[in-house]
């Protein structure tokens, strides 16, 4: 017993000591310096169809409009009393979206995998 203890020990001994390492590296993709930013957040869309507004809030005209799993940088936001609720207002650099139709990330890489789940 005494013997099996000694050799798995020996083998296993030289068998990490003679053992070479695979050396491995990560790439960060470079190309979008804000992806990863702290202060940055971004939205994927998540509703079927939603119009940016000029103005935050429903009765502001429509300046332009998105689809589902689109990715966009939030700029700013806003909450919008109304005389039954308030609703929270996102800005982006086309208009302004509502929170219902949106899903607020951290990163740029996490809207991409969700955007991913969406299609």
């Amino acid at each position: 017993m005494k013997r099996i203890f000694v050799i798995f020990f020996v083998i296993f001994f030289f068998n990490g000591c003679f053992l070479r390492k695979q050396e491995f590296s990560v790439n960060f993709d470079n190309s979008d310096p804000l992806a990863l930013a702290p202060d940055v957040s971004w939205a994927v869309i998540t509703d079927p169809y939603a119009a940016f507004r000029k103005n935050a809030g429903w009765e502001s005209g429509v300046t332009g409009h998105c689809r589902r799993a689109e990715i966009y940088q939030i700029c700013g936001s806003d909450a919008v009393k109304n005389s039954t609720s308030s609703d929270i207002w996102y800005l982006f650099k086309e208009g302004w979206l509502p929170a219902s139709a949106i899903a607020v990330l951290p990163n740029k890489f996490s809207a991409q995998t969700m955007a991913k789940s969406l299609k």
